[in-house]
């Protein structure tokens, strides 16, 4: 045995006996148990027929536990570096809305009177409710979490695709017994439209229109129902449908912190990394509405994969609000013009003029996509003469410039 082949089996009774005390170490040659840790010290010498085990068999168990080893030291990390919860897939409830508490607690105490009269009434529907406030702030998110809370089917319609009274009809007589209707945008409905479906809300019947020289038509009874309804133009409903809403849960823009915080929790749902600044960045440029964050958010993390990251930094979110022309307040370019169009003004300039210098866009496109954001912003003014730029709003082209 040279001094190499020695060293070797030494080595091995170190090794053996550190990574896994009190095993014994069998012979290679009479296959005797040798209990190395009653060993004086470390030794792999046979004590009953003097073997010492071979360079290669030394050698190929010094490899054997090397291996071991480095496969222990990457379970570690890897249970240290992976996340505390996987990312969620189920779908969020009233605990997990950010913002809006008081609207969040005027549902919570609906769903709760109803849960308690379902008891004696289970086949009571939860009241008719009316969501208001401006676009993107969750309203059909709202609408869904009633849905699941009652556990009650949800039937989801456009208010500009109840065109008439009998398509009112149709949608209400595909409804079974507690099931929900959800309108979007229910402001655009027509008025007849609007008059349908409030009867059908007051006495639970559907009224076919009476056409001239066709027989008349009974009222349909229709099995009780629940209308939830979303609008941004509470003013532009008839009174009388209005009225016949229960409940009425208006929203409220979100602080940039409460938004901050509901990307954090977005980016922890998917399994991303956010970090403190640049969701702060995030929250400051979506004019208090959640929808401009998921959607700037979306547009980081797109960015950030493109650069094989799973990670958003601030300077991903600079970077991509430079991509897409996104400035300090969240304005894209559109909007500048928009204000760079009033500044040129010398008085107040009419949205129909506002308009046909926007490459043509619509007046309700201006009205109902630009100009609410630049108002909550206090960059502009509306009045019955035209909109004017305040001082806010020049100071903000300033600065862009």
């Amino acid at each position: 045995m040279t001094t190499t082949d020695t060293t070797l089996s030494l080595q091995l009774a170190v090794e053996w006996l550190k990574i896994q005390p009190p095993v014994t170490f069998q012979c290679q040659n009479c296959l005797h148990r040798i209990d190395l840790a009653a060993a004086p010290v470390p030794t792999l010498v046979c004590p009953e027929c003097g073997f010492i085990p071979t360079p290669e068999r030394c050698q190929w168990v010094l490899n054997y536990l090397a291996d071991q080893r480095l496969t222990a030291e990457a379970q570690a990390v890897e249970t240290v570096e992976a996340p505390a919860e996987a990312p969620r897939c189920d779908p969020p409830g009233l605990d997990d809305v950010i913002g809006n508490k008081s609207a969040v607690g005027q549902i919570r105490i609906f769903l709760d009177a109803h849960k308690a009269w379902q008891k004696d009434f289970p086949k009571q529907p939860f009241p008719h409710t009316l969501l208001s406030g401006s676009g993107g702030l969750g309203k059909t998110m709202l609408a869904e979490i009633i849905a699941r809370e009652v556990k009650r089917p949800i039937h989801l319609e456009m208010g500009q695709s109840l065109t008439s009274p009998a398509r009112v009809g149709d949608v209400l007589l595909s409804l079974k017994a507690g099931d929900i209707l959800f309108v979007d945008e229910v402001h655009g409905m027509k008025p007849q439209s609007q008059e349908a479906l409030y009867r059908a809300m007051e006495d639970g019947f559907y009224v076919p229109i009476q056409k001239a020289g066709k027989p008349v038509v009974k009222p349909v009874k229709l099995p009780p129902f629940t209308l939830i309804a979303s609008t941004t133009d509470v003013w532009g409903l008839l009174p009388s449908f209005g009225q016949r809403f229960k409940y009425h849960v208006k929203l409220k823009r979100l602080t940039p912190g409460e938004l901050a915080d509901a990307m954090m929790q977005r980016a922890k749902r998917k399994g991303w990394e956010l970090d403190a600044e640049a969701a702060a960045v995030i929250g400051a440029r979506a004019h208090g509405t959640p929808r401009l964050a998921i959607k700037l958010f979306d547009g980081c993390m797109a960015e950030a994969k493109a650069g094989g990251e799973n990670k958003v930094d601030a300077f991903i979110v600079h970077r991509t609000c430079e991509i897409l022309e996104i400035d300090a307040l969240g304005l894209d370019d559109e909007a500048r013009r928009y204000l760079g169009f009033l500044a040129e003004a010398s008085g107040p300039v009419r949205v129909n003029v506002l308009a046909s210098k926007l490459d043509g866009l619509s007046r309700l496109t201006v009205e109902r996509r630009l100009e609410p954001d630049l108002v909550y912003l206090g960059l502009i003014l509306k009045g019955e003469k035209g909109r004017i730029l305040t001082a806010a709003g020049r100071d903000h082209l300033a600065k862009a410039h």
